[in-house]
């Protein structure tokens, strides 16, 4: 007696119309995840950089500064914006300790409170507090960031609606 092996043409059609339902109800939800890692990385590059300055500035005694531009005689000249990167160097040096790229995407970087450069003292502090919004362009729901400097140079990040 032989056996017929594979699926019924009934089979085939219930597991595509269920792959189907299934994948139109993912989608969107796949989509504001990559949304949302994507701003979570965006602020995470940034929070590191000041806290990497912060500690450069404490263990060298000198003051650090996080310059957006990605280029340091962009902060003396014509500054740049932070969302063509930034870099970290020591104040009156040319020398860059560690540079950030421009974020990938389209994305959204507001600083209040301090000129564009952040500068870290020997003691950790800032010259003048700072906060900066990070999002993404077409942000949409708790996807924007804001990243708190305080006087103190207590860098802190938090995440609200756009």
């Amino acid at each position: 007696m032989i056996k017929n092996r594979g699926f019924t043409l009934i089979e085939l059609m219930v597991t595509v119309s269920i792959l189907a339902i299934l994948t139109t109800v993912a989608i969107p939800g796949f989509s504001d995840l990559i949304r949302n890692t994507q701003a979570k990385a965006l602020a995470n590059g940034m929070v590191t950089a000041l806290q990497f300055a912060r500690s450069e500035a404490v263990k060298r005694n000198q003051q650090v500064n996080v310059c957006p531009g990605g280029v340091i005689v962009g902060c003396t000249a014509a500054p740049g914006t932070w969302v063509d990167g930034w870099v970290v160097y020591v104040n009156g040096t040319a020398t860059a300790l560690r540079t950030w790229d421009a974020p990938e995407g389209v994305v959204v970087i507001d600083q209040t409170g301090a000129d564009a450069e952040i500068s870290f003292l020997g003691t950790g502090r800032v010259n003048v507090a700072t906060q900066i919004e990070a999002s993404l362009s077409d942000c949409s729901g708790n996807e924007k960031r804001i990243i708190d400097v305080t006087a103190i140079g207590r860098v802190s990040l938090s995440r609200t609606g756009c």
